[in-house]
C-alpha cells in the first residue's frame, strides 16, 4: 500500500494542507476513522489532490471497508490517469480478496508506468509467492533491492522463498541484511532464528545466544519499567489462561489445540483466546466457541494488546507461536501477566526471560536441556500435545505394496527441513530396496525441484522412482497417505503434525532421534502413540530398520492394519487425560507465583 505524500502549500491549499497533515498525524496514531475524516475535507477543499484519495482509501483498507477503498483510487485515476501508485494500492485490495490474477495485472500496470519503482516490483513478488512461482518471486524481489537495497521487507522475504527452497544459508543471509536495514524488524529476526533451528551443523550454544539476543533488544527497553500486577495471589481460586496465536484456523497447529480447549475444566478455569487471525475460517469458528473469551488482536499494536492482557486480569498467559509467522512475542516482553509460558509452536526458546516456563515432556527435552532455554522447562507425564485429526481425514485402505507389488517411501513434511545427510540417508535405502518409489511434498518447481532430482540422480536413483509434488490442498495431501507404505521423517528437524497425521493414517514413520528438541520431537510422538520402537538413534539403524519393514510386505500388512485402532486407545488422542495434566502444570505455576508473592 502506497501512501501519498503532503500537497505543496499555496495561499489557495492552506487550509487543505492542513488538514492533510492532521490527518496523516491521526493515521500514525492509530486513528483511521479520524484520519478519514480529515482527508475527506481536504477532497472538499480542493477535489483535484490526489494524495488526499490515496490516503482515503488506504485508511478504508486498514478499516477492511475495500469497495468504498477501491472507490477512492478509482478517483484518483480519474484525476491522473498514470498515477501509478493507485494501481499499487488498486492491486493490494485485489490480493487481500485472493484475486491474484487481478492484482498482478494492478501491480505490472504500475511497473509500465514507473519502472524505477521498487515498490512495484515488490509486488509483483508477493504475487508471484503466493502463487508458488518461486523462481520469479526471488527475481522479482532482486529487482527490487536493486533499486533500493533498504528495502527490509524484500529482503525478508527473498529469505523466506530460499527458505521454502532448501537454501538454508542464502535465507539467513537475507534476514540479516533486512535486520541491517531495519534493527528492530522483528519479523525478519524471528525469521532467522527459526531457520537457525532447520540448520545442520549449528551448535547449540550458538543458537541459543542468537535467541538470547532477541530477548535482550525485546526486553531492554522495559527494564526496570513492569508495573506490580494485582491478581489475587489465591492458589485454589478460578485462573484465567489466555492464549495467544496466529494459529486459531486451519493450521499445523490447531490439530492440537482443538482438543485442549475442548477439554478445558471450565469451572476452574476461565479461558481467554487472543487471536492474531488475519483470516479466519470455519476452524476459527470451532475455536471460537471453545472459549469463554475472544479477543481479536489483528491491527493491534503490542502495548495496546499488552494493555487489554492486564485488563482481562490473566493470571497465565501462554505463547503459542515462539517466533514463527505473526507471533505476538514482544507483548510477552512487556509481562501483560505475572505467570507466562511457551508451549507446541516452537522448537526452542523464544529467548525471552519474562516468559518464565516452557511446556515440554522427558522425551522432546530430556535432564540436561535446561541450558539451552531461557524458560524453565516444566515437563508433561504422558504427551508433549494431544492431537485430533482434522474432520476430513480419509479412512485408511489397503497397504499399496499388497497391490502394486512395490514399496513406496514416503516424505510429507516441509522440503527445507530435509538435510544433505537426510538426501543421502534415503537416496542409499530405495538402492537396497529394489524397486522402490519415492513420493515427497512440498518440494519448489524450479530451480529447487531440478536440483533434487540431480541431486538424487548423483546417488543412483532415477528421476522415475521420484514422484514430487508441490504444496498441496489438505484433500490431495491426505490422499496421498493411502498410497504410501512407509514414511521417512527428515532430520536434523523432525516432523510434528505431520508425523501425528501419518501415524493416524496407519503409515509407520522411522524418526531419526538427535540431540535437542528439533530431532526429538518424533520420538515424543511415537512414544505416546506406542510405537517408540519407529524411532532410531544412528543412521545406519534408520537405514536397517526401513529395509526391515520393506522387506516383509505381509507384516507390514498386519502392522499397516493395526495402526490406527492401537493409536486411538493411545495417550496421543486421549484429550481428557491430556488437559488434566495440562491443568496440573498451570496449577504448579500458579502456586509458585503464588508463594514468590506471599
Amino acid at each position: 500500500m502506497v501512501r501519498a505524500h503532503a500537497p505543496p502549500p499555496t495561499p489557495v491549499l492552506d487550509e487543505a494542507h492542513a488538514a492533510f497533515n492532521l490527518g496523516n498525524a491521526l493515521r500514525d496514531q492509530g486513528r483511521p476513522t479520524d484520519a478519514l475524516h480529515c482527508y475527506q475535507r481536504v477532497i472538499e477543499i480542493d477535489p483535484r489532490l490526489t494524495a488526499a484519495y490515496l490516503n482515503a482509501g488506504n485508511v478504508l483498507r486498514t478499516l477492511k471497508r475495500p469497495g468504498e477503498a477501491q472507490d477512492y483510487y478509482q478517483r484518483a485515476l480519474a484525476l491522473q490517469p498514470d498515477l501509478a501508485d493507485a494501481y499499487n494500492n488498486i492491486g493490494a485490495l485485489h490480493k487481500d480478496a485472493g484475486r491474484l490474477d487481478e492484482a498482478l495485472a494492478c501491480y505490472r500496470r504500475a511497473l509500465e508506468l514507473n519502472p524505477r519503482s521498487a515498490v512495484a516490483h515488490y509486488n509483483v513478488a508477493t504475487v508471484y509467492r503466493d502463487q508458488q512461482r518461486w523462481d520469479d518471486a526471488a527475481a522479482a524481489y532482486d529487482g527490487a533491492l536493486a533499486l533500493n537495497p533498504a528495502l527490509a521487507e524484500a529482503h525478508n522475504n527473498l529469505g523466506l522463498i530460499r527458505k521454502d527452497q532448501g537454501r538454508l544459508s542464502e535465507a539467513i543471509a537475507s534476514f540479516s541484511a533486512a535486520l541491517k536495514a531495519n534493527p528492530r524488524y522483528t519479523g525478519a529476526h524471528s525469521n532467522l532464528l527459526l531457520t537457525l533451528n532447520y540448520m545442520d551443523g549449528v551448535q547449540p550454544e550458538t543458537v541459543f545466544r542468537a535467541h538470547r539476543d532477541f530477548g535482550i533488544v525485546q526486553e531492554t527497553p522495559f527494564a526496570g519499567r513492569i508495573a506490580p500486577h494485582g491478581n489475587v495471589p489465591d492458589t485454589d481460586r478460578r485462573l484465567r489462561i489466555g492464549y495467544v496465536s496466529p494459529d486459531f484456523r486451519f493450521h499445523a497447529c490447531a490439530f492440537f489445540l482443538e482438543p485442549v480447549l475442548a477439554s478445558h475444566h471450565h469451572g476452574d478455569f476461565e479461558i481467554f483466546c487472543y487471536a492474531e487471525v488475519e483470516r479466519p475460517d470455519t476452524v476459527t469458528g470451532r475455536l471460537h466457541a471453545l472459549a469463554d473469551h475472544w479477543r481479536d488482536t489483528v491491527g493491534m499494536s503490542d502495548e495496546a494488546l499488552a494493555q487489554t492482557i492486564r485488563a482481562d486480569g490473566i493470571d497465565i498467559l501462554v505463547d503459542l507461536a515462539g517466533h514463527t509467522a505473526s507471533n505476538r512475542l514482544p507483548v510477552f516482553a512487556r509481562k501483560p501477566a505475572p505467570v507466562q509460558a511457551t508451549w507446541l509452536g516452537y522448537p526452542g526458546t523464544s529467548g525471552l526471560t519474562a516468559i518464565d516456563y516452557r511446556i515440554s515432556d522427558r522425551h522432546a527435552d530430556p535432564q540436561g536441556s535446561d541450558a539451552f532455554y531461557t524458560e524453565k522447562l516444566l515437563r508433561l507425564p504422558d504427551a508433549l500435545c494431544c492431537f485430533r485429526p482434522m474432520s476430513g481425514m480419509p479412512d485408511i485402505g489397503p497397504l499399496p505394496a499388497s497391490g502394486n507389488g512395490h514399496i513406496t517411501f514416503g516424505s510429507f513434511n516441509n522440503f527445507n527441513k530435509l538435510s544433505a545427510t537426510c538426501i543421502e540417508l534415503w537416496a542409499r535405502i530405495l538402492c537396497a530396496v529394489p524397486g522402490s518409489r519415492l513420493l515427497m511434498v512440498t518440494v519448489p518447481e524450479g530451480q529447487a525441484r531440478s536440483a533434487l532430482i540431480d541431486r538424487f540422480a548423483s546417488l543412483g536413483v532415477a528421476a522415475d522412482r521420484l514422484t514430487l509434488h508441490g504444496k498441496l490442498p489438505s484433500v490431495d495431501f491426505y490422499a496421498l497417505f493411502r498410497k504410501t507404505d512407509i514414511a521417512f521423517d527428515p532430520f536434523p528437524m523432525t516432523g510434528g503434525t505431520t508425523t501425528c497425521e501419518t501415524l493416524w493414517m496407519a503409515v509407520p514413520v522411522i524418526v531419526r532421534v538427535g540431540d535437542r528438541y528439533r530431532s526429538r520431537l518424533g520420538l515424543s510422538f511415537l512414544t505416546a502413540a506406542g510405537y517408540p520402537e519407529f524411532a532410531v538413534t544412528s543412521n545406519d539403524a534408520y537405514f536397517e530398520l526401513a529395509v526391515r519393514l520393506a522387506s516383509d510386505i505381509p507384516a507390514l500388512a498386519d502392522l499397516h492394519a493395526g495402526m490406527r485402532a492401537r493409536i486411538a486407545a493411545s495417550p496421543l488422542i486421549d484429550a481428557a487425560r491430556f488437559a488434566r495434566n495440562l491443568e496440573s502444570l498451570y496449577r504448579q505455576m500458579w502456586h509458585d507465583w503464588c508463594c514468590s508473592v506471599t
